[in-house]
């Protein structure tokens, strides 16, 4: 959970996250009648660090070798799969509009990740993706949970990770062997008969790290 110091410093960092959520998400002006909320199209993102909500333009988004969160937004308990790696393939290949099943870091089953992210870890594999998911308060992979106007917005800490495909020995984000992260976000859902998953949304993200601790 982000350190603020006091609880009204971190009242007002949730608002001023929702802010953003909320202008992202209705486009145009700002109408007098009560806004309904924002309308959420499967997931959103927002990564923030030291407490600052960062632009991620052009799908890149930098930041200081230090503890960083991302919270991904639903409109309901819901689930993406997450590609984590510091090797670039599946980034570049969901940029270029590839399918799924092109997709390396999406071609083997999903690590068996923690509820709750007590250890403040992301995982890291060439092949096989995280999935973050929000059942209800008791059943989650995030640090931190707040629903307010109809949504729910998950984050999750970050200041190490774990490399899934070797030791799976736990490093400070610090000692990042690379500089950068890149990730990439699917929503997945059954078609009618459960026969095949379907992409409904994708997101990818490069994190580029500079010199900081």
């Amino acid at each position: 959970m982000l350190k603020t110091g006091n609880k009204t410093t971190a009242v007002k960092i949730i608002s001023a996250a929702f802010a953003a959520l909320l202008a992202a998400s209705i486009p145009g002006c700002v109408s007098k009648k009560k806004a309904a909320g924002p309308a959420i199209d499967h997931f959103s993102l927002m990564i923030e660090q030291d407490g600052v909500l960062k632009d991620y333009n052009k799908n890149e988004v930098f930041l200081a070798r230090r503890p960083f969160s991302i919270t991904v937004s639903f409109a309901k308990p819901d689930g993406i799969f997450v590609s984590a790696s510091t090797e670039p393939s599946s980034y570049e290949a969901a940029r270029s509009g590839r399918a799924l099943e092109d997709m390396r870091g999406f071609s083997d089953v999903e690590i068996a990740d923690e509820l709750f992210n007590r250890d403040k870890v992301i995982m890291l594999s060439r092949r096989s993706p995280n999935y973050w998911y929000y059942r209800n308060e008791g059943e989650h992979r995030f640090n931190e949970i707040i629903s307010k106007d109809g949504i729910v917005m998950c984050k999750r800490s970050v200041s190490s990770v774990i490399d899934a495909d070797k030791s799976m020995e736990k490093k400070n984000i610090s000692a990042l062997d690379g500089d950068s992260i890149y990730l990439v976000f699917i929503s997945l859902e059954w078609n009618a008969d459960y026969t095949r998953r379907m992409e409904k949304k994708r997101e990818f993200i490069k994190i580029n790290f500079g010199p900081g601790s």
